[in-house]
């Protein structure tokens, strides 16, 4: 051998960078990450549905008020479709106004309904009866259940 070879056997080299840690760090990070976007998801979730239970219970204080008879049939119908129209967030409630997202399956009920909440509403001779008040109820909880936004 000659001496310039000799003189390059002593050098070390340099030592290898350690990857194992930044792989047990890489699998931490994205269990954060996943967990940050899991509880994002769950309070928007919760955001819309509380607003959506809260009108359907303030439906079930009106049912309890109005077999109460504290109200007036007319005045009970009036907030009835108050109720409904603030939880579909409608203008104002029309047959021909669909909310949002409407299933074409509930395109005639809901134009039946609304022309008999109309129809109660707006006449002053016949009062409705318990059975036809309990199915507005029921009637306007199903859609507040469906489409509340």
């Amino acid at each position: 051998m000659s001496d310039v070879a000799s003189g390059l056997v002593d050098i070390i080299e340099p030592t290898a960078p350690v990857v194992v840690a930044a792989t047990g760090m890489s699998g931490l990070m994205l269990a954060i990450t996943l967990m940050v976007l899991l509880v994002i998801g769950l309070i928007v979730w919760w955001r819309k549905h509380r607003t959506c239970r809260a009108r359907i219970k303030r439906l079930q204080v009106l049912r309890h008020t109005c077999q109460a008879a504290e109200l007036v049939h007319h005045e009970m119908i009036g907030m009835l479709a108050l109720e409904l129209r603030r939880g579909l967030k409608l203008p104002r409630l029309r047959a021909d106004e669909l909310p949002e997202a409407f299933q074409a399956a509930d395109v005639a009920l809901w134009a039946d309904f609304v022309l008999q909440l109309d129809e109660l509403r707006y006449q002053s001779k016949k009062l409705p009866d318990k059975a036809q008040l309990n199915a507005l109820f029921a009637q306007v909880e199903t859609w507040l259940g469906r489409y509340c936004r």
